[in-house]
């Protein structure tokens, strides 16, 4: 073995030695004794570089004296790789398996640090693992959460127990209607019959007799009309079942949640019900009444409504019952009324009315929506009402508690276990009692699209 080869040999050995140390030194284990060892290491390994300089240069000036052409030589020594100068196979596998020595031991060192501390080990430990690891192949590998097997599976996933959903439709109408508290299953009123005259109650007027009437009769009255007004109380329920595992296990409150979705969508069935209900079995809508829609005024297009329809909808409403009155309508409905504009190309809903109206509804969620005003009358938004189509009937506008909504149970909740015990669940019940109809149907006036 030449001298040089013995040198490096040799500072290979310390630079192991440096290695350990700085691993230890990573992970807080180093003593005052292994930081002597280094500073003496570095000195020795820069002594030894400063001979393998010098025996690197005694053998390229030999070389150049032995050769026929002692320049040629030289250049050609000077030229060749410095691991491989003057050095013979032997000598090379032997430097290579130090070197690996090395890394190898330096790795485990690091491998240690990391197993122990994680990502949270020292920049020479994490220089070790990321190139050691590479030179030192399959048994070096370096554990990354990228690779399920190679670490990944012990890196799990955050879990947030918070159930993200979408937040409910604005609702108002049933905030504006009659509610009516009843004991039984039918409430009836006896009502008086009169359409003669919006102004007029009943066929009671004067009749201009002089100071000797003609008759007894003379001043007779036409006899009013009475009617009644019956409002059904329904039924409607609403079910679930929940495993009890699953009430169990589930990091979020189940049973919470499902109250609360049952809670935001049955009053969104509630809200279409008053606006749209049939009256079979069910409310009868506000915008279904056959004779609000036999009163109803037009639109003056087919499929919308314009800036005439609107104003002609207001003033068609008798003007005794236009100081508690509203507008009612969907936002597409609503879209359609901000786009509207008068003769003279002005917007007939303004924006100081359309966004700083008064204090509209409390919400299902408690907070209060800013209620828009339209022709001065305030404006009440709600997602269940018609939207504007051919022969629809769109926009509603009156004192909706002529529409009234008695309510014999009010709507109840219960978690059923024991019926369901046998298979481990247990049912969420919800169950409302209510019933509504436009029983004033000349306090509401409705608008259809039409021509």
């Amino acid at each position: 073995m030449s001298m040089k080869s013995s040198l490096n040999k040799k500072l290979g050995e310390i630079v192991v030695q440096i290695g350990t140390i700085e691993s230890k030194s990573d992970r807080g284990e180093a003593t005052g004794a292994d930081l002597e060892a280094y500073k003496s290491l570095v000195a020795e390994g820069k002594q030894l570089r400063e001979m393998i300089d010098q025996a690197e240069t005694a053998e390229t000036i030999k070389a150049f004296a032995k050769a026929p052409d002692g320049e040629s030589a030289a250049r050609k020594t000077f030229k060749s790789d410095l691991s491989q100068e003057f050095t013979d196979g032997d000598d090379r596998q032997q430097e290579q398996r130090a070197q690996d020595a090395a890394i190898k031991s330096a790795y485990m060192g690091a491998f240690e640090g990391y197993m122990r501390r994680g990502t949270k080990v020292g920049p020479s430990d994490k220089k070790i693992l990321e190139g050691g690891a590479l030179k030192s192949g399959d048994a070096m590998k370096v554990l990354t959460e990228g690779s399920a097997q190679g670490g990944g599976y012990l890196v799990p996933e955050q879990f947030q127990a918070e159930v993200l959903k979408k937040e409910p439709g604005l609702i108002g109408l049933v905030d504006n209607v009659r509610h009516q508290p009843t004991s039984r299953d039918i409430i009836m009123w006896p009502i008086v019959r009169y359409s003669t005259s919006n102004a007029y109650t009943a066929p009671h007027r004067l009749t201009w007799t002089g100071e000797v009437p003609a008759a007894a009769t003379t001043a007779r009255i036409t006899d009013q009309t009475f009617g009644e007004v019956r409002i059904p109380v329904n039924v409607a329920m609403a079910s679930q079942l929940l495993s009890n595992s699953l009430i169990e296990d589930s990091a979020v409150d189940v049973l919470a949640l499902t109250a609360q979705l049952f809670r935001e969508n049955i009053m969104q069935d509630v809200e279409y019900y008053v606006a749209q209900g049939t009256g079979s079995g069910q409310p009868e809508g506000l915008f279904i009444n056959g004779l609000a829609r036999a009163n109803c005024t037009t639109s003056g297009v087919a499929a919308s409504f314009t800036q005439g329809g609107v104003q002609l909808l207001y003033w068609n409403l008798p003007a005794q019952y236009r100081k508690n009155a509203k507008f009612v309508m969907s936002s597409p409905s609503a879209q359609v009324a901000a786009s509207l504009v008068d003769g003279n190309g002005r917007y007939i809903w303004q924006a100081s009315d359309m966004f700083g109206g008064g204090l509209g509804s409390v919400q299902q969620d408690g907070s209060i929506i800013t209620q828009p005003k339209l022709l001065g009358a305030p404006l009440v938004v709600s997602e269940q009402c018609p939207n504007p189509a051919a022969n629809t009937f769109p926009l509603a506008f009156g004192d909706f508690r002529g529409y009234i909504m008695p309510e014999r149970v009010g709507m109840t909740v219960r978690v059923l276990d024991e019926l369901y015990a046998e298979t481990d669940q247990k049912l969420y019940l919800v169950r409302y009692r209510f019933g509504g109809q436009l029983a004033e149907d000349y306090k509401v006036r409705l608008m259809r699209c039409q021509v």
